[in-house]
């Protein structure tokens, strides 16, 4: 068993710290018109941004629109807004750079619901992670974000007005059940997107090919959320 721990340390130290791309620039300009095609959008290009983990492409289209006040998150509209349903797309490309290569280290499709950009949840992901670590988890794989809301916004019509001291449950009357059991929290389940199980594949995982293969992933994860929101 030691033997083989050893082995696991050895090849995650000799490990690439994600996949290899000759020019970043490029990939994001191709990932871009992909994901723009399924979309219909006008003008895609690869918006660079910083984030705490590093350095990232955002698929933008002209004129920009962002989900932050800073103006810096791109999003793409799958549905535009009428009321509380619209619906919005970031796909995120987080990269680094070592030894004068550059490394997709995350890959991310993220929908968002809301009556604006800047006014949206988010609601599930579509991730595709290469490094070594990462598959632990099913890779590529869906994750929830956000359910149906299940709190109540405050000051709903016919709510006691905030001044008003709340009523005093009476001492004969039993308090109501309260649940103590933690809840599950489903953001971290890793729905496994791409598993072999049916050919009785041991692994849950898979690599990325090549760039063109990635490539054909993002524009059909796009096109298939598309499809499904068009459904609901």
């Amino acid at each position: 068993m030691s033997r083989r721990r050893d082995r696991q340390k050895l090849a995650s130290a000799n490990a690439l710290p994600g996949f290899p791309v000759a020019k970043i620039e490029a990939l994001g300009r191709q990932m871009a018109i992909a994901v723009g095609n399924q979309l219909g959008v006008q003008t895609p290009y690869a918006h660079p941004v910083s984030t705490p983990r590093g350095p990232s492409l955002r698929i933008a289209c002209k004129p920009l629109i962002t989900r932050d006040d800073d103006g810096r998150m791109p999003l793409l509209v799958i549905r535009e807004p009428k009321g509380q349903d619209g619906v919005f797309l970031e796909v995120a490309v987080d990269y680094s750079w070592d030894a004068g290569m550059h490394y997709l280290t995350h890959v991310s499709l993220k929908l968002y619901t809301g009556p604006a950009p800047n006014a949206s949840a988010l609601r599930f992901r579509a991730e595709w992670d290469p490094r070594e670590a990462a598959r632990l988890h099913a890779q590529p794989h869906w994750n929830i974000d956000k359910g149906d809301d299940d709190t109540a916004p405050l000051n709903q019509p016919g709510d006691q007005a905030p001044w008003i001291p709340a009523a005093k449950l009476a001492p004969w009357l039993a308090p109501e059940p309260t649940n103590s059991e933690p809840s599950l929290d489903l953001k971290k389940f890793h729905f496994a997107m791409a598993a072999g199980w049916e050919r009785e594949a041991p692994h849950h995982s898979t690599p990325i090919a090549d760039e063109s293969a990635l490539i054909r992933w993002m524009a059909g994860c796009t096109g298939y959320i598309r499809d499904q929101v068009s459904g609901v």
